[in-house]
């Protein structure tokens, strides 16, 4: 991902100061952790609006051609779920003023990476 949510100095993943990252756990401990990631920023709100793009890569890391079809499926379903703190909080409802400038151009980077993750999965991957 080219966006803020593609990767920046250090791969997704990757240890501190260098160092070798340590992982364990198996595919179902994977998926569970993208569920709940999905599901915790979807929890939060605005609040973690700062951390988005960190979340998206982490969610894209998961949805790469070696990893297993029920870790894509379950990072994508999680997509969904943290993409929703972008949503408006005023509501575009009648009376509502619709999102700051400000907030807007700081979510579009994050959505052209979803969009671009998004696009890059049905487009390379054969199942799910």
């Amino acid at each position: 991902l080219s966006g803020s949510a593609g990767g920046g100095a250090g791969e997704v993943g990757g240890g501190r100061n260098g160092r070798t990252a340590v992982t364990t756990g198996g595919t179902g401990e994977a998926m569970a952790a993208a569920e709940t990631l999905g599901a915790y920023v979807n929890s939060c709100g605005s609040a973690v609006r700062p951390f988005l793009p960190s979340v998206l890569a982490a969610l894209a890391a998961a949805t790469t051609s070696t990893s297993p079809a029920a870790l894509r499926t379950a990072a994508l379903r999680s997509l969904e779920f943290a993409l929703h703190p972008l949503d408006n909080d005023e509501g575009d409802e009648e009376g509502g003023t619709g999102m700051p400038p400000d907030r807007l151009a700081a979510a579009v980077p994050i959505a052209v990476d979803a969009a671009t993750l998004l696009a890059r999965v049905l487009a390379e991957d054969e199942e799910p």
